[in-house]
């Protein structure tokens, strides 16, 4: 899921918690299940189930057998499964997981249909328009400019993979933590993504009945910004001191004031879980709305930039 990471894919994970879902409700054993899910997966995935399989017949327990594979799944799933099985309410969970990974992918596909056209655009301004520049000037000599564009891509290259390496490493992650909610147009994206899946996680360990701080703590480590994680666990201590759920958010810089009227309304009615859910909702819409802003923004600006690079020829 993650760069250079072992992690199932989100769609792997979407397919798989729905399979798991229809054959325990048809009260179908687990093992049965891995191995027939198992049977008509890719070879990764197979191996991870054939495995689980393995240990549940020689006598593991349910727990014992998931974490065994803790680095393929987040763990996040690994502690909704753990829960859902002993609270005996596993098929609802994994029925719940899919449409959380569902609102997952949803996000994921919303940011690279935002991105992709403004990245044609610059491909054509810094490499398009270029190449074609340097194959008139240099008298329509095309092994020329096909090595010059090698030359820019291999650098561009290069320059990702450093980019790459030092994100792994964690060099960039603050740097990116930072930029990522101060500078415009990642700034309100990014709080609007990573709230929405907060509540999403929120909602759905809220529904499996878990005490509002732990539910709090394990919800923020799906966040991928770091300032907004901390932000958000800060409400967890004013939990434990008998604070509500809009009392503990109040003090975050990130939760919107519509977010917690909803929150509270959703407390006062006793349909919390509910509430989180429908605020997750909301904060994703909002995000929806504001990438197709953001881009038409930046559609203009390139288009522009497109301008004056012609003239400048």
């Amino acid at each position: 899921m993650g760069l250079f990471s072992s992690r199932l894919p989100l769609k792997t994970l979407v397919r798989l918690s729905h399979q798991l879902a229809k054959l325990a409700d048809s009260d179908i054993p687990l093992v049965r299940s891995l191995e027939l899910i198992g049977e008509k997966a890719d070879q990764r995935l197979k191996r991870v189930l054939m495995r689980m399989s393995d240990a549940f017949r020689t006598g593991a327990a349910f727990e014992e057998a998931l974490r065994a594979e803790s680095k393929y799944f987040p763990v996040f799933l690994l502690e909704m499964l753990v829960n859902g099985e002993r609270a005996g309410r596993l098929a609802a969970v994994l029925e719940d997981l899919a449409e959380y990974y569902e609102d997952r992918l949803k996000i994921r596909r919303s940011i690279i249909r935002a991105v992709t056209y403004p990245l044609c655009v610059a491909a054509v301004i810094f490499y398009v328009i270029p190449f074609c520049r340097q194959y008139v000037l240099s008298g329509f000599d095309l092994a020329r400019c096909l090595l010059s564009l090698a030359y820019s891509l291999a650098s561009l290259g290069v320059f990702i993979a450093i980019c790459a390496v030092l994100w792994r490493v964690g060099v960039l992650k603050p740097v990116w933590g930072f930029a990522s909610v101060h500078v415009w147009p990642f700034a309100s994206l990014t709080r609007k993504f990573n709230l929405a899946r907060f509540f999403r996680s929120l909602g759905l360990l809220f529904e499996s009945g878990m005490h509002p701080a732990w539910c709090i703590e394990r919800s923020a480590e799906v966040l991928s910004n770091p300032l907004i994680r901390r932000d958000l666990l800060r409400a967890a201590p004013m939990i434990g001191r008998g604070a509500t759920l809009d009392e503990a958010f109040a003090q975050s810089r990130f939760v919107p004031a519509m977010a917690r009227r909803m929150i509270r309304v959703g407390e006062e009615s006793g349909r919390i879980d509910f509430a989180l859910r429908k605020v997750s909702e909301y904060l994703l819409n909002e995000a929806d709305h504001r990438v197709r802003a953001i881009v038409v923004c930046l559609e203009a600006i390139l288009i522009l930039a497109l301008g004056f690079v012609i003239l400048a020829l």
